[in-house]
């Protein structure tokens, strides 16, 4: 009877350690998987930490992963100044390199990934991984192009 108890109380150890263990914050777990719109008319718009581009912006496809243990894949293509503008680069993006920035709205954390190669087509890819601020809460995956005044986002997660 004894070895009986031994073995249900060792299962149910068991169990209990497994279910705690899957309760815990899986680093695999995704945090944003979205699809990135171009920052509108008029935006001047600054999130946390991070200044809009000022003028719009428009994008044929986008997409932003943020994993839980930092991992961050950003991917845009036809990520461009608006075709409609008066402007001479209208329908191009006029920066050789652009970056991804995630905000966490709690205590306007930024973290900025190196620089990436952005194609006049507007074409670029971030795979790389991230520090992430613990909690990151409301966090919002930007894609940015560097200027003299430093970065400014074109496009946004959450559309």
């Amino acid at each position: 009877m004894y070895a009986r108890l031994r073995i249900a109380l060792a299962a149910a150890l068991a169990t209990s350690l497994l279910t705690l263990g899957a309760a815990t914050a899986d680093p695999g777990a995704k945090l944003i998987d979205a699809n990135l719109t171009g920052i509108p008319a008029g935006a001047a718009a600054v999130f946390p930490g991070v200044a809009g581009g000022g003028v719009p912006w428009v994008i044929t496809k986008g997409d932003a992963r943020l994993f839980a243990d930092g991992r961050l894949q950003v991917q845009v293509r036809g990520l461009v100044l608006d075709p409609t503008l008066p402007i001479g680069a209208a329908g191009t993006n006029p920066f050789p390199t652009g970056r991804a920035i995630v905000s966490c709205s709690n205590g306007a954390s930024v973290v900025m990934t190196d620089l990436v190669p952005y194609s006049p087509d507007g074409n670029a890819q971030v795979n790389t991984r991230v520090e992430l601020p613990s909690p990151c809460l409301g966090a919002l995956v930007f894609f940015a192009g560097e200027t003299a005044g430093g970065a400014r986002w074109f496009a946004v997660s959450g559309g």
